[in-house]
């Protein structure tokens, strides 16, 4: 036991090393970290009046999300822990960023520890270790890529509702709906309608498993989520009507709209995980799948869900982004250490 504690240690240090490398960078990230640094930063005086660019310095186009004075494009909760760490550490870059090294540490070891729970310490470690040294995380993590430090929130939110499940599957129905609703409810007020596939992963799997409870729990979690994101819809509804609105009609344009150019193939996430996550992603994935319809779990078949259901929902959509699919990053990472240690143990002769 101690041995593997100094193993998850070690991947812990590791990837702390390299974000904190990443994040002495004394320059902001172009997409998206230079408009979350700002907002973040007029935060810190006002936490309920998100402002992008104050009035008369420039000529403002309330259309356009870059050039806007009142800045809806994101929620506000990622910004206000970047807002509580710059008043605490100082504007700066650092102090920018301090809370995504924090998140991003918390990732890795629910990484390991949802491995853990779903097959053994090995494959654990295996994915963890993956998790801490991936490139397009790293870039996220750091502010590098579009993103950033908003992605790394709910990357987190997810790993913690997955994380509930697997460990207090024994709760009654209200409890761990209420738990699940809070995580739910957290993370739409990361990332808006990126939220919902939080819900739909946990709504499919208790659908599929739970079956006698699934209702009562989907409704708890569902109920807790609005209540907590509701007030924040309505506080800006109330004081920044026409952004507020002109906010919500844009939740839906990425279904069905290219934006900005980012477009692609119906396969584009398919093809993409080859690159971002591992070559050898689609043997564990479809290893997984084939084993799974032989001896099919609760356990597997959660991982499925947390993998296949946002791959397929996003593919689908119009817009197209590679970091989007990385909140699924945790169950691809599971599965090839799950391969490899099964791979391992087969006998050659």
């Amino acid at each position: 036991m101690k041995n593997i504690d100094v193993k998850i240690f070690l991947i812990l240090l590791i990837g702390a090393l390299v974000r904190i490398y990443g994040m002495m960078t004394l320059s902001l990230g172009e997409w998206d970290e230079r408009f979350h640094a700002l907002v973040a930063k007029n935060l810190m005086n006002d936490p309920l009046h998100p402002i992008l660019i104050s009035e008369n310095l420039v000529k403002l186009d309330p259309n356009d999300w870059s050039m806007c004075h009142i800045w809806l494009a994101k929620p506000p909760l990622a910004l206000w822990t970047m807002a509580l760490s710059l008043k605490i550490f100082g504007i700066n870059e650092l102090g920018l960023r301090l809370p995504s090294l924090l998140f991003s540490m918390i990732s890795i070891y629910l990484t390991y520890a949802i491995g853990k729970k779903l097959f053994n310490e090995k494959v654990a470690l295996i994915a963890a270790f993956l998790y801490a040294v991936n490139g397009l995380l790293y870039e996220i993590n750091i502010g590098l890529l579009s993103g950033d430090h908003v992605d790394t929130l709910l990357h987190l939110l997810f790993q913690s509702s997955i994380y509930f499940v697997l460990h207090y599957s024994n709760l009654s129905s209200q409890k761990l709906g209420i738990i699940l609703g809070i995580l739910i409810g957290l993370a739409f007020l990361t990332k808006w309608t990126m939220a919902l596939l939080i819900w739909t992963v946990l709504a499919a799997y208790f659908l599929a498993t739970h079956r006698k409870r699934s209702l009562s729990i989907i409704l708890s979690m569902s109920f807790i989520a609005i209540f907590i994101s509701l007030p924040w819809v309505l506080w800006i509804f109330s004081q920044f009507p026409k952004e507020a609105y002109q906010m919500m009609q844009g939740l839906i344009h990425p279904v069905t709209t290219v934006i900005q150019n980012h477009d692609g193939s119906w396969y584009y996430y398919l093809n993409s995980i080859r690159i971002n996550i591992n070559e050898l992603v689609y043997l564990p994935l479809i290893l997984l799948m084939v084993r799974s319809f032989r001896h099919l779990n609760n356990e597997k078949l959660l991982l499925m869900f947390w993998i296949f259901i946002p791959l397929i929902l996003l593919s689908i959509s119009a817009t197209k982004r590679e970091v989007y699919i990385m909140i699924s990053a945790t169950p691809m990472f599971i599965s090839i250490g799950w391969m490899m240690v099964y791979l391992s143990k087969i006998k050659t002769y």
